[in-house]
């Protein structure tokens, strides 16, 4: 374990307030002392040796207890946290299944990413509206899968969307005061609410 103390004050009070850490630390750690700009000093940063990417920080310690539970939550940290080699490989898994999912997708029929952002805030603000004058929020399962079977035999359902509004329709379905693009779905009723 590596504790770097930052601190802005580079001078004598500076050195011992060090010092003072590094006592306190031990031999559970190296303690090193950098002058540098930090807005509470001293700050105390954990690393695991060897490894770049900080494990805690622990801004302007008042105790030595404070700094002896940051000590052990780095350790805690350090035993569970992934390596930077397994990091860096979960990394290009998503960048790969991301590019796959991007270039599958059939982004040239489906509205833009603006125009699906600005039906679903249009579709959250009208259902909020109606569910705050009384109407259900969502419908039974038979009047939505009513719905389901419309889309299901409709050219604009594809992949589970709506080529029209860009929903996932397995979800818009339910939502009581959702309607089709196309007006195609049936009447929702009271009853069937």
């Amino acid at each position: 374990m590596v504790v770097a103390v930052l601190t802005s004050r580079c001078d004598d009070a500076g050195v011992d307030q060090f010092n003072d850490i590094r006592g306190v630390v031990g031999t559970a750690a190296a303690v090193h002392l950098m002058c540098a700009s930090v807005a509470s000093s001293p700050m105390l940063v954990f690393y695991e040796g060897g490894d770049a990417r900080p494990l805690f920080t622990l801004s302007a310690p008042t105790s030595s207890e404070q700094i002896l539970d940051a000590l052990g939550e780095a350790s805690r940290v350090a035993a569970t946290r992934p390596s930077a080699a397994d990091e860096a490989a979960q990394r290009e898994r998503t960048v790969a299944e991301t590019a796959e999912m991007l270039e599958t997708e059939q982004l040239d029929r489906f509205p833009s990413f603006f125009r699906m952002a600005r039906n679903l805030a249009k579709d959250a603000w009208y259902a909020a509206r109606q569910t705050a004058e009384g109407a259900p929020l969502l419908l039974s399962s038979d009047a939505a899968a009513a719905r389901l079977d419309v889309c299901a035999t409709c050219p604009s359902f594809r992949d589970g969307r709506c080529v029209e509004c860009g929903c996932y329709m397995t979800i818009k379905a339910h939502l009581a005061s959702m309607q089709c693009p196309l007006e195609k779905w049936p009447i929702a009723s009271r009853e069937t609410q």
